[in-house]
């Protein structure tokens, strides 16, 4: 029972999930089975978005763990070496441009004013790891996070911040 009190998981947060049964009814069976993720289409970003990114509350003066290694296929990502002896927001900023910025058509600006930024990111230990889904961050409150994150690893913000870019769980895509 103690291994439960340790328990990690995600949670995103979602708006219109009634559109997600109609997008798997309507799109075509043989592309479905090629995916290699998940992502629920009407929440992407458009093409070379800028995206702004702040931090909510002050990430180096956290209460969240930053001892958990996250393993892929029983490894630990190298980048988790270089993140453990720099400042969380710096972390955070590095596995964003190093691992998230590569690999898509968008670019993710830090800005200071939380206000001015589409991702509000928190980091509330209380409150687990979760990322609204794609652009749904644009349509809450600029006081309010769009993304928690509870305990820090480089799996975690790869995580949150594929949430960030529209992606689901892929247990959610019904085919």
């Amino acid at each position: 029972m103690n291994s439960l009190l340790n328990l990690q998981i995600c949670v995103e947060k979602i708006k219109h999930s009634e559109n997600m049964l109609k997008i798997f009814k309507t799109s075509n069976p043989h592309t479905r089975d090629k995916l290699k993720a998940a992502f629920y289409k009407s929440k992407l970003w458009p093409e070379k978005s800028k995206i702004k990114v702040a931090y909510i509350t002050n990430p180096d003066q956290s209460k969240i763990t930053r001892d958990t290694v996250a393993y892929s296929q029983g490894k630990p990502d190298p980048i988790e070496e270089t993140v453990k002896n720099m400042s969380l927001s710096e972390s955070i900023k590095l596995i964003v441009t190093e691992r998230i910025q590569p690999i898509v058509n968008l670019e993710f600006i830090f800005v200071e004013n939380y206000r001015d930024a589409d991702v509000r990111i928190s980091f509330n230990p209380d409150d687990g790891a979760w990322a609204y889904l794609g652009t749904d961050s644009k349509t809450y409150s600029k006081d309010e996070p769009t993304m928690n994150l509870g305990w820090f690893n480089v799996a975690t913000v790869i995580h949150e911040f594929g949430h960030v870019l529209g992606m689901i769980h892929e247990h959610q895509n019904t085919q």
